[in-house]
């Protein structure tokens, strides 16, 4: 397949076709019932999801359409792009990837539900200034291009699938939120530093990956100031889940769907909420991985999000190629691999 024809492809809203057999089920089990199913499909889902989370799930679906309203999805996410992806500080090709992801995920509803489906985007943007030493210039970029790029899709794609980005600093008072992080960060510290020596060596590995380390007061720090800086962080962090969830409960419980993505598989996903990859082929968050394309010697074309670890095995063999310029605020290139992956 011709790499520019896979792209505008990307853009272009596949419609969800319903068969007999979605037909029958919709008939003998419901529209919520069927609803349901489809949220929960493996072709998207990543991990086996809990018994209480599927009852909440399913009171929801029962809600919006008892109430006629769109079906509500909400992404969470950290909303900001990781350093070390060349996008940084803007969004790039894993957030077209995993956008075009999304509307497959939500596709059956549009075609089968009139009142359609909002997936609204749920930026956790506002701890990185304090936890992670991310500049909100940065952030409000990212923030911006994001929405740019929702725009783009919403040109292609029915009337009755909404696309939205809300950031957490515009739910609530921040002062408020640091009032109640202040009162148990350093709880969550001294939690962690209980962590047997191996687990908290990979907290702090991957609390590093958040962490921007060369700028401002940051620019030269031992192993061990790195490491303590690092623990701070993901204990702010950690306070920052209790209190955002505290301030946001009937958001997340009574107004949306909320879905997670690596965090899903992470012993901090307490409530069990419904687990997806980022695209079909990557489990790797969006936000903290590279867009690239996958050229198969049978022609076939696969896109993928890459995180650090991966990227650094295949920078050697990666190749950067222009892209036809489809659209004014997508990127203009794009970096593609030759072969099958194994990573």
């Amino acid at each position: 397949m011709n790499i520019d024809k896979y792209i505008k492809d990307i853009f272009k809203y596949k419609e969800f076709t319903l068969n007999k057999q979605d037909e029958k089920k919709i008939k003998n089990k419901g529209l919520n019932s069927f609803i349901f199913d489809k949220l929960l499909s493996t072709k998207f889902r990543r991990k086996k999801i809990i018994e209480s989370e599927k009852e909440n799930i399913l009171r929801k679906i029962d809600k919006f359409i008892l109430n006629n309203e769109p079906i509500k999805i909400t992404p969470c996410f950290g909303g900001y792009k990781q350093r070390w992806v060349n996008d940084f500080p803007g969004v790039g090709w894993a957030e077209i990837f995993h956008i075009s992801f999304m509307l497959k995920y939500v596709s059956h509803i549009s075609k089968i539900y009139n009142k359609g489906v909002v997936i609204e985007w749920e930026s956790e943007d506002i701890i990185l200034e304090y936890a992670n030493n991310y500049s909100k210039r940065d952030l409000d970029r990212y923030a911006e291009e994001f929405r740019n790029l929702l725009k783009i899709f919403l040109e292609e794609i029915p009337k009755n699938i909404k696309l939205k980005l809300i950031r957490s600093r515009e739910q609530y008072d921040v002062d408020i939120l640091l009032d109640k992080i202040n009162k148990i960060k350093v709880e969550k510290e001294n939690e962690l530093r209980l962590l047997d020596e191996d687990e908290l060596k990979k907290t702090i590995s991957k609390a590093k990956r958040n962490f921007i380390l060369n700028d401002k007061d940051f620019k030269i720090l031992s192993e061990k100031e790195e490491n303590e800086y690092s623990i701070k962080a993901k204990a702010i962090n950690l306070a920052f889940l209790d209190a955002d969830y505290e301030l946001r409960e009937k958001y997340f419980e009574e107004d949306v769907i909320p879905v997670v993505f690596s965090f899903g598989i992470d012993k901090e996903n307490v409530g069990g909420w419904l687990t997806l990859s980022s695209t079909s082929s990557s489990f790797c968050d969006f936000w903290a991985g590279m867009g690239i394309l996958e050229i198969r010697e049978d022609g076939r074309i696969i896109d993928r999000i890459l995180s650090k670890q991966q990227y650094e095995k295949i920078k050697d063999y990666l190749k950067k190629i222009e892209v036809q310029l489809i659209k004014k605020d997508i990127p203009k290139s794009i970096f593609i691999y030759n072969g099958k992956l194994d990573i």
